[in-house]
């Protein structure tokens, strides 16, 4: 439905419910947090770990690649 975000990845599907996120008074940058978190994790998946190229996937400079990964410790 439009209040589901379904992720297909190389290691699993995953399915984020952001109606069950809002109503139990997660916030926005919460939310956004984790699919961030997803998504560089999935194209660290996809590259077999190189980060040049998850960078590229993302279409992100490496060194903020980089920076948003250690956020998350990736």
């Amino acid at each position: 439905t439009e209040e589901h975000i379904d992720f297909f990845g190389t290691d699993s599907r995953r399915l984020m419910d952001i109606g069950e996120r809002v109503r139990r008074g997660d916030s926005l940058a919460e939310i956004l947090a984790d699919v961030e978190r997803i998504a560089l994790r999935e194209s660290l998946s996809q590259t077999d770990g190189n980060r040049a190229g998850a960078a590229s996937l993302l279409d992100l400079p490496v060194p903020e690649f980089n920076e948003r990964a250690r956020t998350y410790d990736l």
